[in-house]
């Protein structure tokens, strides 16, 4: 975050578990190579190092334990082949992060996360030892719960449309439930009951063959947008080329379709008024585009208004 400034001499230290070289792995203080059939007692053995040190009673210690404790140990041919044959290196390597991490804990900030791809046990053994570390709740990570108010779910819309009560319906991309969803919901035949679907996609995939319309999306290297991800932090995305193709993003669609709202389009249909132009990319004769414009309201109303925070930002 470019607002946070790191005071002199403050600095992290990081380990990292993984299997292949990752740009993360390269710039750990200390990596260690392990199989994929092996981070999950790696991390027991971090797990059970730090349970070990919490007294009774404090926060993540009766989780850790229910979870480590059906973990058999790292045997010693295991950890002769993880650190060049040294079983002792491999002890220290442990204890060493632990030791780490615990005198990390709380108001300085520790946090153990667990790559997307690792299983449930991995997970939950991130989650028990962050809990343990005070990493929630004011610590290193701050959860961001967004609702889902209001959202129902597919078997309502199938119903909806069946009744006409939805007769208006926008697909955003990649999304595509006349293929994704099973066959028995016979999502193609509901959706065309419909009097009008719009797909915005990069491919006119099964789901957008079967809409009304199909509007050709924008890639995201080529599109503003802007995200917050789930601890807070609000980011900006940038496109790194110019339109090629004369594309939509998802945000310069939906901004469209908002602003259409206050056109007469009675006038328009008679001839009185001009059609309202969709604009993509920079826009006509090299304007900035409509998402560039909502990315910067939504950036002044962050209280970050002003050229010069922009450009720090971006």
């Amino acid at each position: 975050d470019y607002d946070h400034e790191i005071e002199a001499g403050q600095m992290n230290r990081l380990y990292m578990v993984e299997t292949a070289y990752s740009l993360t792995g390269g710039m750990a203080d200390h990596r260690l190579r392990v199989a994929p059939s092996r981070i999950f007692k790696v991390a027991a053995a971090v797990a059970k190092k730090i349970e070990a040190a919490l007294p009774d009673g404090a926060p993540g210690k009766d989780e850790l334990r229910k979870i480590t404790v059906a973990v058999p140990p790292i045997s010693l041919e295991e950890k002769k082949a993880l650190l060049g044959g040294d079983d002792k290196a491999f002890d220290q390597w442990i204890r060493g992060c632990a030791d780490d991490l615990l005198a990390a804990a709380g108001e300085k900030g520790a946090v153990v996360l667990a790559g997307s791809r690792q299983g449930e046990g991995v997970h939950r053994l991130a989650v028990a030892m962050n809990a343990a570390l005070g990493a929630y709740g004011g610590g290193a990570l701050t959860v961001v719960r967004t609702g889902r108010l209001g959202y129902h779910d597919i078997d309502q819309l199938v119903e909806d449309l069946d009744r006409g009560t939805v007769d208006t319906v926008i697909l955003l991309g990649p999304s595509n439930p006349v293929y994704d969803l099973p066959a028995d919901v016979e999502f193609a035949k509901h959706l065309a009951k419909a009097k009008l679907s719009i797909h915005l996609g990069l491919r006119t995939d099964a789901t957008a063959k079967v809409c009304s319309w199909h509007v050709p999306a924008a890639h995201y290297l080529e599109s503003w947008s802007d995200a917050r991800s789930a601890t807070g932090v609000y980011s900006l995305v940038q496109p790194m080329i110019l339109p090629l193709y004369g594309g939509l993003s998802e945000l310069e669609f939906l901004s469209q379709l908002l602003a259409w709202k206050e056109v007469d389009w009675t006038k328009v249909e008679s001839g009185e008024a001009e059609a309202p132009v969709l604009l993509s990319g920079e826009g006509a004769e090299g304007a900035a585009s409509v998402a560039y414009h909502e990315v910067r309201k939504t950036f002044a109303e962050l209280g970050e208004d002003g050229d010069t925070a922009w450009k720090e930002a971006l």
